[in-house]
Order: structure tokens, then sequence, then C-alpha cells
């Protein structure tokens, strides 16, 4: 309903993603973040959730994109405490101890 009301509401898109990743429906989650994404200034708030949101969904499918994905958000807000835990967390699950150190 609430995409009815404004095709543009970002949040309504990211809400239907993160049904669909509590669902492990991984890519289609992916697509509405995508179009979450796209409809927010990329350096508000909420664009810098949904980035996280994208990362953890690559993390979910052990992508390798999902290192690349914590690091692009972190570039724009590196102070991110949950973004470089997440990222910690990827290396050591990775055996890349030295690296999750320093995300630490």
């Amino acid at each position: 309903m609430a995409m009815e009301r404004d095709p543009k509401f970002a949040g309504a898109y990211a809400g239907i993603a993160d049904a669909l990743f509590e669902l492990e429906r991984y890519d289609e989650a992916m697509e509405w973040l995508g179009q979450a994404e796209s409809l927010l200034p990329a350096s508000s708030d909420r664009a810098l959730e949904l980035q996280r949101l994208i990362a953890e969904t690559h993390a979910a499918q052990d992508d390798a994109a999902a290192a690349a994905a914590y690091r692009c958000l972190l570039e724009q807000a590196p102070d991110n405490v949950p973004a470089l835990n997440d990222l910690a967390l990827l290396h050591f699950n990775e055996e890349r101890y030295a690296q999750a150190l320093d995300a630490l």
C-alpha cells in the first residue's frame, strides 16, 4: 500500500527487501535493495543503512562482493561501528585474521 501511495518511498522497498532477506531469498532482496537505494541521495543516513544491508546480503550468500560492499560503505562512513564489526567477522570467518584485526 505504501508503494501505491508513493512509488518513490524507499522505505517500502527496503521493507520488502528485509522480509525477503529473512526468508533467505537473497537474490530477490538484492533487487529490492537496489531499487530502494536508487531512490535516496547517496550521502543520506538511510542510503548508508541500505548499503550495509546490501553488504549483509552478500555475506549471507557467501558472496565475495561482501567485503567490497563493506569497504564501499566505510569509505563514506569510516566510523560506522556495525559495518566495521561485520567486516571483521567476515574476515575472521574467512580465516583472514590480520584483516579482521585491522577492521576491529
